[in-house]
């Protein structure tokens, strides 16, 4: 080194050969990033599991079953009553996400059908792998704010759909509850579990619009749903969630009352939920005309489906799982005969495990994505 250069060029040049200090905040920066890495892969990793338990359990036993041969036969002569069952499901996935795009186009005045579409889709997985076949609406609501809408207007338009729908499906519930107990096959069990359960599923839209009249019930549901996400450690602080959950309450009142100001916008929305209602129960008619069960009522299987679907309510199992299917073999085994087993794998995947797929595959694609901005942290 040059004992003749000025001062500052000595300094400049005594820092250029030595090795650059590290940044204490970047080392935090790729720990934080690298847990976040772990959390999104084990998280995944959680869910793909469930859903194989699930599956393992509904269809893992020994069952009596016709070959898939005979089967087939069978469906390739009816091919058009299992496409219009597939039809069916289609459409019932698209008006549980246009319903939701009314809402969110009501309340941002943006129309958003994808992030509808993931919503609805997320909403139906959390369904059907939380307990009772609930607990969707939380992850809804996270859902839409981490897309940008406002905490309040996000669990009105949640909230809102899921109110209009469950009074849509108690109001139509009844007249095929009715015509099963008029039934001559109609079973006790099923009977005194359906009207139980009729009567916990009408409980739960009446709680929900007792809230908007007293506030500090919502804000303890609010409160649980937050304490969920935290455990499952989507919501890293709970503080901070909670503050911004009360201070959205007001304008989820005031959201949730201008989206119901507008009659035709709510008739819609129970207009399709009213359709939806006689999708789901109307799919097993054209699962058991596929599989040459050509007795097949319409009226007459509605009703032993909507019983099915009332009185496994109180079952505390994933998406009301192995009820379900027990139920629909108790049911339909008149109907179907040796092809109830083929009966129950396709009404299943067209009713429940459609919905575990795409929801599974939005959260494996949300967790890439995160994941690849993760990584561009680390680097």
């Amino acid at each position: 080194m040059d004992e003749n250069l000025p001062e500052t060029e000595i300094k400049a040049e005594i820092e250029a050969e030595s090795p650059k200090a590290e940044n204490p905040d970047k080392g935090k920066a790729v720990d934080k990033a690298k847990k976040k890495l772990l959390w999104q892969f084990l998280f995944v990793a959680v869910n793909i599991a469930v859903v194989i338990v699930i599956a393992t359990v509904d269809f893992g036993g020994d069952t009596a079953a016709a070959p898939f041969s005979d089967v087939w036969a069978v469906i390739s002569q009816q091919w058009y009553y299992f496409a219009g069952a597939i039809a069916l499901a289609a459409l019932f996935i698209l008006l549980d996400t246009s319903k939701l795009t009314v809402m969110i186009r009501s309340a941002t005045k943006r129309t958003n059908f994808g992030a509808a579409y993931k919503c609805s889709q997320l909403g139906r997985y959390y369904d059907n792998v939380t307990p009772f076949g609930t607990g969707g609406q939380p992850f809804q609501i996270n859902y839409l704010t981490q897309k940008g809408i406002e905490y309040g207007k996000a669990m009105a338009c949640v909230l809102t759909t899921f109110i209009i729908q469950q009074l849509a499906f108690t109001f139509m519930g009844p007249f095929f509850l009715i015509r099963y107990c008029m039934s001559a096959d109609a079973q006790t069990l099923f009977i005194v579990l359906g009207w139980i359960g009729y009567a916990i599923y009408l409980a739960i839209p009446l709680v929900l619009v007792l809230t908007a009249i007293k506030p500090s019930i919502i804000e303890g549901l609010a409160g649980a749903g937050i304490k969920l996400l935290t455990k499952m450690r989507i919501i890293k602080n709970p503080e901070k969630a909670s503050a911004r959950m009360r201070e959205s309450l007001d304008r989820y009142h005031k959201t949730s009352a201008y989206l119901v100001k507008n009659p035709l916008r709510v008739l819609v929305v129970f207009a399709m939920s009213i359709i939806q209602f006689a999708i789901y129960f109307g799919i097993p008619y054209f699962v058991c005309r596929a599989l040459g069960a050509t007795a097949a009522q319409t009226v007459d299987l509605f009703s032993r489906m909507v019983i099915i679907y009332f009185a496994i309510t109180i079952v505390p199992t994933p998406g009301n799982s192995i009820a379900a299917e027990f139920s629909f073999l108790a049911v339909f085994s008149t109907v179907l005969g040796p092809n109830t087993f083929w009966g129950i794998l396709f009404w299943r995947l067209l009713v429940f495990y459609v919905f575990l797929i795409q929801g599974l595959a939005i959260i494996i694609s949300r967790a890439f994505n995160k994941a690849g901005k993760a990584h561009k942290e680390l680097y």
